[in-house]
């Protein structure tokens, strides 16, 4: 395989998975399950994604052990993945920005998940996908690809919530916001993404330059 021109890194729910209704509704129950129902709310929900979701539940006083029953009890709920809608236009974007670059999946949801949302929606072009069982900071996880990639032209992290945007920036990779997903435009701007766009199109001729 020749060297790709750069590496690609997506975030999963709300970038490639239209999954907002169906993660709420799947948190509902796990916060339920963990005797956490004041967590379960929408605004509550996108409010532990203003930061790493497994460093904002920490700060909520959800315990470790919490949060792995919280990841059962989620990946039950949203099984099987076929069900999480793809939003229009991102196959057509992973199949082209696959001729010319390597594309990573580094995500919070399980590795179970995205493999499974990919398969049920026949996406090509994602040669890798870090869950958080591999690591619970997208940090790390970007550090990682970085490391093993180091003579890419260039390094991005494709986000839709503010957290996504603060962890790429930190891990030292350019940021693109999409307005399609879970925080929309206007939290987006909070947190200066070196790009923000509103079409699968527009992030594809981005990267492609």
């Amino acid at each position: 395989m020749k060297r790709p021109d750069s590496i690609v890194m997506f975030d999963f729910d709300g970038v490639l998975a239209d999954s907002l209704d169906s993660f709420c509704a799947a948190m509902e129950a796990a916060f339920a399950g963990i005797g956490r129902p004041d967590l379960a709310t929408r605004e509550q929900v996108l409010s532990l994604l203003d930061d790493n979701w497994f460093a904002s539940l920490a700060r909520a006083g959800v315990t470790a052990a919490e949060a792995r029953t919280l990841e059962d009890i989620f990946a039950a709920a949203l099984s099987p993945p076929a069900l999480l809608h793809c939003f229009p236009g991102v196959p057509a974007m992973l199949e082209r920005l696959a001729r010319r670059h390597l594309l990573i999946v580094i995500t919070s949801s399980t590795a179970a998940i995205v493999n499974g949302f990919l398969a049920a929606h026949r996406l090509s072009g994602i040669e890798q996908v870090m869950g958080a069982e591999v690591d619970t900071s997208k940090v790390r996880k970007i550090e990682r690809v970085v490391a093993a990639h180091e003579r890419a032209a260039c390094y991005w992290y494709v986000g839709d919530t503010t957290g996504d945007i603060l962890e790429g920036r930190k891990a030292g990779v350019r940021t693109i916001g999409v307005t399609w997903g879970w925080h929309g435009a206007g939290r987006l701007r909070t947190v200066s993404p070196d790009h923000l766009v509103d079409t699968p199109l527009k992030l594809a001729e981005i990267i492609d330059g």
